[in-house]
């Protein structure tokens, strides 16, 4: 008789999958709070009641801010690569660990140089949180409700960062860090009840097979009659590749992957759909498996997966130089020269608050909606906004350049639409395409390029987006990151398939030619 999984559940629950992804992205949560401390900790900690006794100076926030984006870059490609060696989980419990190790260092000392290692921490912390946290919500969700979960990246972040900003305006110095580390103590705790992804067992029961196969035929080496060894064929690839599809129970790989989806989907380890797709995972494997073994060699030799690849560097740039990062951090100006008319005055902590919750309520919307609209059109629909958005930004700045009246309102719901736009279909989209578009060999090498690539572009954005503009004029910067959005859109509508509830023969099936299909049919 075997296992039940769903308990006082109904058969075939989806809770299990809620469960799993929330606590696979606590890390993202805990990230989010790192970011968001900076807005009401670095006020504090530059003020003369700063509690380290001497206000850190402007070059010193500049290192804390900058270093997490630095070290990232390498950090994503790291985690990606710990992620296909030991494992998501293993990866999961490192990024906790690092959160405690950066909360910890702020606890016990004050130094400049603590506070720069600690960011530089949340560094690899940002990595893991947006290279692990994505592919493992993928691996674990069916796929009806693989989009809804795979948002859960972009809403826990922004509850992070808002989460942030309130305890920051009732709590003192001390019982934030306090509250902080609390997260992931608990989170490394709880975590350790959760399985492993089943693509992962599945993939590490064929490294097992394989490396079996080769022990033993390196024992059973023909001999001639006079004990010399005599020359064969190692067959050992092909044996072990069949000896763990047809029957990789007898490893464990299998059957661990079972009992994992098995709970995951609520139902019996005997039950025909989960069966099934334990099947499909290991035809998608199988298929890979025939691949080069280098894989950014195969990604770029191969028609159909430089074309993935393409889409998904496409729509990680955009996502990118969309504006929202630079609207951020020139939000406080665009408050100052917003409230000249109006009289409306906010502090530069309600003002993060404020633009959380928008983003917050974008990232919400987002989880009820992508499995409705789809990708493709939730991804149009907020390209195109958003760069609506930038351009009416940029002409408020234009219009004020040449002395002519413009309403003080237009550039604070300009960039209350640009922010809200990221978090609702930019941000989540993009994540969820990235990890949607590949198979388990591919796709955490992508998502730690594609990741690596932007926190290189986030990293130069910070350090020259105030000098450019300053240069060029603010309303050409803005009316640069509308055509941004609007070529997006463009690009959306023409090349990107829809993924939702398909499979990858589907998806990949969208990305051939007209040639290739006729071609295909022929033969």
């Amino acid at each position: 008789m075997k296992k039940e999984y769903y308990f006082i559940f109904n058969e075939g629950s989806r809770i299990n999958q809620v469960i799993c992804a929330v606590l696979i992205n606590m890390p993202v949560f805990v990230y989010g709070t790192a970011i968001g401390w900076m807005s009401p900790m670095t006020l504090l900690l530059q003020s003369k009641d700063s509690p380290r006794g001497e206000p850190l100076t402007d070059s010193e926030v500049s290192w804390m801010a900058s270093a997490a984006y630095l070290v990232c870059i390498p950090a994503d490609v790291l985690m990606a690569f710990i992620g296909d060696r030991i494992g998501r989980k293993n990866a999961i419990f490192i990024l906790s660990a690092t959160g405690i190790a950066s909360w910890a260092i702020k606890l016990s000392s004050m130094s400049t140089w603590a506070f720069i290692l600690a960011r530089s921490l949340v560094g690899v912390l940002m990595g893991g949180a947006y290279v692990i946290c994505p592919l493992y919500t993928k691996e674990i969700s069916e796929d009806a409700v693989r989009g809804m979960l795979g948002c859960m990246v972009i809403l826990f972040h922004t509850t992070g960062n808002l989460f942030l900003y309130i305890i920051g305006d009732y709590f003192n110095y001390n019982t934030i860090l306090w509250i902080c580390i609390s997260l992931p103590l608990i989170h490394l705790v709880l975590f350790m009840m959760m399985p492993e992804s089943p693509s992962y067992l599945l993939k590490k029961g064929y490294i097992e097979a394989f490396n079996l196969s080769e022990t033993e035929n390196r024992s059973r080496e023909n001999r001639s009659p006079d004990g010399k060894v005599l020359p064969s064929i190692d067959n050992s690839k092909v044996t072990s590749m069949l000896a763990y599809f047809e029957h990789p129970q007898e490893l464990g790989g299998e059957g661990k992957a079972t009992k994992a989806l098995a709970w995951l989907r609520c139902r019996r380890e005997d039950d025909i759909m989960v069966l099934n797709e334990i099947e499909e995972l290991k035809r998608e494997q199988s298929r890979d498996d025939g691949s080069s073994k280098f894989v950014m060699k195969a990604i770029l030799t191969d028609k159909i997966l430089f074309r993935a690849f393409r889409i998904a560097l496409i729509i990680t740039l955009a996502r990118e130089v969309c504006g929202a990062i630079p609207v951020l951090n020139f939000a406080a100006e665009i408050f100052a020269l917003a409230s000249e008319n109006t009289g409306l005055v906010l502090s530069p902590n309600q003002q993060a608050m404020m633009l959380g919750a928008v983003q917050v309520i974008g990232s919400v919307m987002t989880f009820g909606l992508v499995e409705k609209l789809g990708r493709k059109v939730l991804l149009i629909i907020t390209s195109l906004i958003s760069g609506l958005s930038m351009c009416a930004l940029a002409s408020w700045f234009l219009v004020r350049a040449y002395g002519v009246y413009a309403p003080s309102w237009l550039p604070i719901v300009s960039l209350c639409i640009c922010i809200f736009c990221d978090a609702f279909g930019l941000q989540p989209i993009s994540v969820v395409l990235n990890a949607e578009l590949f198979s388990f060999k591919y796709r955490g090498t992508i998502m730690g390029v594609t990741m690596a690539v932007a926190s290189t572009v986030d990293f130069l954005q910070m350090l020259f987006f105030k000098k450019v503009m300053n240069s060029i004029g603010p309303y050409v910067a803005f009316y640069f990151f509308g055509a941004v959005c609007l070529l997006t859109a463009v690009y959306t509508i023409i090349s990107i398939p829809e993924t939702k509830g398909r499979n990858l023969n589907e998806i990949y099936e969208d990305l051939k030619t007209k040639k290739e299909k006729r071609l295909e049919a022929v033969t």
